[in-house]
């Protein structure tokens, strides 16, 4: 054990003095939401118009957070609870009063997706297709999963 006088002859003062840092100027630019990259696909497909589109400015006027809210005004379009309650999607056609659709979420199968789970604030657009004949090829499936 260190006495007084020896701990006072090893300890060492220190003096910390307060540096200002100027730091270079950054330039802050809004960042484009909607990717054009991203949705030239969905633009492309809504020029030829085979399906019902619904655009981020759709999505916008509804001012809802669920995807339900956007999606039920559809044409042919009905929600419904799935298993377990999760709201899903089903088409009424002219072939069809219970059409289970394949969905689709970022280019993903996404089988018995809860529709609300996907913020509607969330989605940049929307593509629907009422049959086979006019879903494109790239969303087409035919396995059952």
């Amino acid at each position: 054990m260190l006495s007084s006088d020896d701990a006072s002859k090893n300890s060492v003062d220190v003096v910390l003095r307060r540096l200002a840092s100027t730091l270079e100027t950054v330039d802050v630019e809004e960042m484009e939401l909607r990717s054009k990259t991203a949705l030239k696909g969905f633009d492309e497909r809504k020029q030829r118009g085979l399906g019902v589109f619904v655009s981020r400015s759709d999505i916008e006027k509804r001012n809802t957070r669920l995807l339900s809210d956007v999606l039920r005004t559809q044409r042919g379009v009905i929600m419904s609870s799935g298993r377990y309650g999760l709201r899903t999607i089903r088409f009424t056609n002219y072939q069809s009063k219970n059409c289970v659709p394949l969905v689709w979420l970022d280019g993903q199968r996404a089988p018995e997706l809860d529709i609300d789970a996907v913020s509607a604030r969330d989605v940049e657009g929307v593509e629907l297709y009422q049959s086979m004949s006019t879903t494109p090829a790239e969303f087409r499936a035919y396995d059952s999963k």
